[in-house]
């Protein structure tokens, strides 16, 4: 995880994500295969829930970390329905962002 942020912080993005990409091969042939057994296992264990609580962990910081760093913009999606009706009528009245404005004047919302 410091090896990504300090690429990152270096603009080495490249770098980053080969690291990233490292990390998940590690994890997906090296945790997950030889704790198969652990998974699998019947009944809830206190090592069958140290494994799942581990990879869980693992699991959600690196989600964080590719969200937070690599891809920060990727989720940033507004549902339609929390939108409040009356700001989105309001809305209506003016022009959209870096909307060409009108072709005879030449002006538009972000200048000429």
């Amino acid at each position: 995880m410091n090896a990504v942020i300090d690429n990152l912080d270096a603009y080495e993005a490249r770098t980053a994500v080969i690291a990233v990409e490292k990390f998940i091969d590690d994890l997906s042939n090296w945790y997950v295969r030889r704790s198969r057994e652990r998974f699998w296992r019947e009944g809830m264990d206190d090592d069958k829930q140290a494994a799942y609580a581990t990879l869980y962990e693992v699991l959600t910081t690196l989600v964080k970390l590719i969200a937070g760093r690599l891809a920060p913009f990727s989720g940033n999606v507004i549902p339609a329905n929390r939108i409040d009706p009356v700001a989105r009528a309001v809305s209506r009245f003016f022009p959209a962002p870096n909307a060409p404005g009108n072709l005879v004047t030449g002006v538009n919302n972000y200048g000429r």
